[in-house]
């Protein structure tokens, strides 16, 4: 014991009672409060971090499912417009629709075609396809 420390006194009626902490116990005291401070900031960023990785799977997850949705619609979508140029162009070779009609209404549809492949793979630019790399 080198004489370095802190006394704590209580003073009543009955006397005064003092009980003496050693420096060596007060620095451990401290030491342990920080570390449980550490301790504490470690799992508040531990668990921030999971909700944050948790976030980005439910976002990615997401923007999959959104895009499998537009993929199922556009093809849906196409396939409408190439029912409806074979009927046209049945039609027209069977001689039941003129061509002065048929080829814009051909032509339309084409329009629809290219519009709504331009809107698609605008938004979701394939991988494969990158002029720049």
């Amino acid at each position: 014991m080198n004489g370095n420390g802190m006394y704590a006194a209580v003073k009543d009626n009955a006397g005064v009672r003092a009980v003496f902490i050693e420096e060596e116990i007060l620095d451990l005291h401290r030491l342990n409060t920080k570390t449980a401070q550490r301790r504490n900031a470690a799992a508040q960023m531990a668990t921030e971090n999971a909700k944050a990785a948790e976030k980005q799977q439910r976002d990615l997850a997401k923007a999959a499912r959104r895009k499998a949705m537009a993929t199922r619609r556009l093809i849906v979508q196409e396939l409408k417009v190439l029912a409806g140029v074979i009927a046209v162009g049945l039609g027209m070779r069977a001689g039941l629709v003129a061509a002065a009609w048929a080829i814009p209404v051909l032509a339309f549809f084409q329009a629809v075609v290219f519009f709504k492949a331009g809107k698609y793979f605008g938004k979701y630019f394939p991988r494969w396809f990158q002029l720049w790399q």
